[in-house]
């Protein structure tokens, strides 16, 4: 049940257990907010009838219970799985389940019994009052059918109730042996049966000598015939339930070839009921054991399925990892030429003025290391052009002028030296600047 007070909505949805459907898939009882007339919720002990107190819901005590009785305009609604075309109860307790759901479908008042943990108390009260109100619409995503049975969806079952009656359950005690036995079916004590002197009925007074008519005798002597056993596949039988069985229809051989079996029906109830009751305990034995080994097998075969799962995903994780690898490996062939293509002008561009920024400073620094090789040797040259000179006017004067003429002839060669020199220097330079140029 829930309860959305923001929305004025609520649910009352109850999961009933069943075997009857495949795949343990439970029926559900849907009621409309909207059909409740009226609803109560009763905390006390003594709300609590003894057999429920005695059911596993309650553990032992009734403080764990809450009783909920719904006054409805409408019976409430039987859903199971849309794909259900028939409900097979496995024995009389689920017949009797799949029977009391089909007198509910006529009901209009309705008790159930919930545990307390699965309940807020505080707001029981609100619930109760806000549906008896009839102030609260069915919430859409609990009553959609077609999002139930994990969106398989379902569908009324009404209809599939219709076959099933309520079956009385048979009185039991429980026998010497602690095993439950049908009341009047208790089976004497063997010292019951040796004081007794059984009566032999006139079919069986020769089943001595008539061993091959003992079936028909003991049908003629009232006796009933015992229950067949399942046929249990040998597969999934017991060693210890086969023996068992051999030894069971030993005594019945013994039993029936013994000279006083009790002939008439009150006085068969010895022996041949207790091997009979002995008998149905081992047909219920080898059915729990056959279900047993079903589950078993079942685990294992679910183990073994998850295991395959578990490698078909790792197929699938290495499968979905190469294709990634080529895909990004496509993707890079793809795109690297394209970014090569738009970014070589740019890097062209860069290279270009790299390499003329290099080439130019590269230039100006051998004509500077030139120029200043050339205004060094100049220097050199004009010193050495200059006392060159200098020597050999020096001899031509004193060799050919006199001595008046050599004391002011010194002073105008001087002048002419330095001009000559000037004028050597100035084509130099011209030189030099043309050199550069080129």
């Amino acid at each position: 049940m829930s309860l959305d007070v923001s929305q004025r909505t609520a649910a009352i949805r109850f999961r009933i257990p069943s075997d009857t459907l495949p795949s343990h898939a439970h029926l559900f009882t849907l009621i409309d907010p909207r059909n409740v007339r009226h609803l109560t919720a009763d905390l006390q002990p003594t709300a609590v009838p003894e057999c429920v107190r005695l059911s596993t819901i309650a553990e032992g005590s009734t403080h764990d219970i809450t009783k909920l009785e719904f006054h409805l305009y409408n019976p409430p609604t039987v859903v199971g799985p849309a794909s259900a075309a028939h409900l097979r109860p496995r024995g009389r307790v689920s017949g009797n389940l799949l029977a009391c759901l089909k007198s509910m479908l006529s009901a209009h008042t309705l008790v159930v019994f919930v545990a307390k943990n699965s309940l807020q108390t505080e707001l029981l009260s609100l619930f109760c009052t806000q549906v008896s109100n009839a102030g609260l619409l069915p919430s859409i995503t609990d009553y959609a059918l077609e999002r139930l049975y994990e969106g398989r969806g379902g569908k009324d079952v009404g209809d599939l109730l219709s076959t099933f009656i309520l079956r009385p359950p048979r009185d039991v005690e429980t026998g010497a042996d602690g095993l439950a036995v049908p009341v009047g079916e208790e089976p004497p004590t063997y010292d019951e049966v040796q004081r007794e002197t059984p009566r032999l009925s006139p079919a069986l007074a020769g089943a001595s000598s008539l061993r091959g008519k003992r079936r028909a005798s003991r049908e003629n002597s009232a006796i009933p015939e015992p229950k067949k056993p399942a046929v249990i596949d040998p597969l999934y039988s017991s060693p210890e339930l086969e023996k068992l069985r051999a030894m069971v229809d030993q005594l019945r051989q013994e039993v029936l070839n013994h000279p006083n079996v009790p002939a008439s029906p009150t006085e068969d109830g010895s022996i041949l009921d207790r091997l009979d009751t002995i008998e149905r305990r081992l047909s219920a034995l080898e059915e729990q054991a056959v279900k047993e080994r079903l589950v078993t097998t079942k685990i294992v075969d679910g183990a073994n399925s998850t295991e395959q799962r578990l490698a078909a995903v790792e197929t699938g994780l290495a499968n979905r990892t190469t294709e990634h690898e080529q895909f990004r490996q496509s993707l890079l062939d793809a795109l690297v030429p394209r970014l090569l293509e738009e970014i070589r002008p740019w890097v062209d561009q860069r290279l270009d003025n790299y390499t003329h920024d290099w080439i130019a400073e590269k230039v100006e620094k051998e004509v500077d290391d030139q120029y200043s090789s050339a205004e060094s040797s100049l220097e050199m040259l004009r010193d050495d052009l200059e006392t060159a000179i200098r020597d050999k006017v020096a001899s031509a004067v004193q060799d050919n002028l006199t001595d008046v003429v050599a004391e002011q002839l010194p002073d105008v060669v001087d002048d002419r030296i330095e001009d000559l020199i000037l004028s050597v220097l100035e084509r130099s330079t011209i030189t030099m600047h043309m050199s550069q140029s080129r």
